[in-house]
């Protein structure tokens, strides 16, 4: 499981409320959080603090060990040598820079917010993908992430092989016993938008393994699916080694 946590505070929204989705992760994996809290110029400091001090209330009030830092400017390489420093397991952050983030040397939460009034969600759309190897680690994100939000529907799309997924779909039988499971032969951007639209969905929750996908394989599906997908959306990338 992810037992130490990071998250990134900017004074941001709908950027910072990544923070809020790593708060409730925590609190399912008995974990701890890590604040890095980020500022570009003095002047922006009150409005970052006044962020940050509500979320550590939240914290006390899940009983949720967390630890805050600020730090001015930090970019995606100083941000990889604290994930080494403080043996980071899991970053929840907002999608930005993707083709830098995904080089991070952890797993990642990578979250885009697109409609604010749909962050207690009703639908999920989670994507299983047939060459996803570290389906441990991506399974035991999933369950988690069903636990912090336990009333809502549950949609599964399936692409290519179902076999590797018995044993995740077995545990969804136990904690989500009513959920639709559908499968396809392939992934194109055009059916999912319309599968996203039909079923109203509020949250879509994508795997991503690597940089080798990104570059090699689908790439203007990619692309479409940050850009363009007309709901909040989720990328988990797995980290170097599976998680327990």
């Amino acid at each position: 499981m992810f037992k130490k946590i990071l998250t990134e505070i900017r004074g941001l929204i709908p950027e910072d409320l990544t923070s809020y989705l790593a708060l409730d992760l925590a609190k399912i994996f008995k974990g701890s959080l890590y604040f890095l809290v980020t500022y570009e110029k003095e002047e922006d400091l009150p409005k970052v603090e006044n962020y940050l001090n509500k979320i550590l209330s939240k914290a006390e009030e899940k009983k949720v060990r967390a630890e805050a830092h600020l730090i001015k400017g930090a970019g995606f390489e100083e941000l990889s040598k604290i994930i080494k420093k403080e043996k980071i397991e899991l970053a929840v952050l907002p999608l930005s820079d993707l083709k830098k983030a995904i080089k991070l040397p952890t797993a990642l939460v990578l979250g885009k917010f697109v409609h604010l009034g749909r962050l207690s969600p009703k639908r999920f759309l989670i994507i299983l993908k047939e060459d996803h190897e570290k389906t441990k680690d991506y399974e035991n994100f999933l369950m988690a992430l069903l636990k912090v939000y336990p009333h809502t529907r549950v949609y599964i799309l399936s692409i290519g092989e179902e076999k590797k997924w018995s044993e995740f779909q077995d545990s969804l039988k136990k904690l989500v016993p009513s959920h639709d499971w559908e499968n396809w032969k392939s992934l194109s951007f055009k059916k999912l938008l319309i599968k996203t639209l039909t079923k109203r969905i509020d949250f879509l929750v994508f795997p991503l393994e690597s940089l080798f996908f990104w570059q090699l394989n689908k790439r203007r599906f990619i692309k479409n699916l940050t850009e363009k997908t007309p709901c909040n959306l989720i990328i988990f990338k797995p980290g170097s080694k599976g998680a327990d």
